[in-house]
């Protein structure tokens, strides 16, 4: 999704692969317990919907999950028969790890957050796009999670974060944030990013990395520490 994601603590930089606004709906709390599941989005162009389930069990105590499945809606709501977009069995895959064919693509925003000049609609919380995973045992549901942006993270924690050091707090940041935009065969040598500033807070950024460059005549633009402006 996001190409390239920082985390900013005191003057530290380190790549993680996960952001608040793409962990997942709580079902099962334990975040390294067997068959615990999450999904990722492959970056630029592909934007394929990944599946990620956790593969440290024990199998005289732990429900190991033998499928791991997609769907369109919560598998929760069991007023209908909802058959899954993707199925694989978990013993195929024992890094716990499978790229779908799905696409993420750029969908509309859930929760209002779609940026226009009047915000007032928009709602706080986390927020699901109608993707889900899903690690079973014979049909029987072990985690259930969905793809969410997260927009008011910061907010929703204050009684957590608000009195603390800013050296203290992990917060997500993307490096070369403006650089979403180039021309194609710059591609590859400029484009950090595949979402822009905005979609990037909502997803649920907090540290933005901006480059900015005059240009003359042409005024200030967001670049990426080459001639070309990416950005005005």
């Amino acid at each position: 999704m996001l190409t390239e994601v920082t985390v900013f603590w005191i003057f530290c930089f380190s790549r993680v692969n996960s952001l608040p606004g793409f962990t997942t709906q709580n079902y099962n709390t334990d975040l390294d317990k067997c068959g615990k599941v999450h999904l990722t989005v492959s970056s630029l162009e592909e934007t394929y919907l990944e599946l990620n389930w956790v593969t440290k069990c024990d199998s005289m105590y732990d429900m190991v999950p033998d499928e791991i499945a997609l769907y369109d809606k919560n598998p929760l709501d069991r007023n209908e028969e909802m058959p899954p977009r993707v199925s694989v069995l978990a013993r195929r895959y024992p890094e716990g790890y499978y790229k779908t064919k799905v696409k993420f693509g750029s969908p509309w925003l859930p929760g209002n957050w779609e940026y226009q000049e009047n915000m007032i609609q928009a709602e706080h919380g986390q927020h699901c796009f109608p993707y889900w995973i899903a690690s079973l045992k014979r049909d029987m549901l072990i985690d259930v999670q969905c793809l969410r942006i997260n927009p008011t993270w910061m907010f929703d924690n204050s009684h957590r974060i608000g009195k603390k050091r800013i050296g203290s707090v992990i917060i997500p940041g993307t490096h070369n944030s403006g650089s979403s935009k180039t021309a194609t065969f710059l591609q590859s040598y400029v484009m950090n990013q595949d979402r822009n500033v905005w979609t990037q807070l909502v997803f649920g950024i907090r540290y933005l990395d901006l480059r900015v460059g005059y240009y003359g005549r042409e005024g200030f633009y967001i670049n990426h520490d080459v001639n070309s402006p990416l950005e005005k």
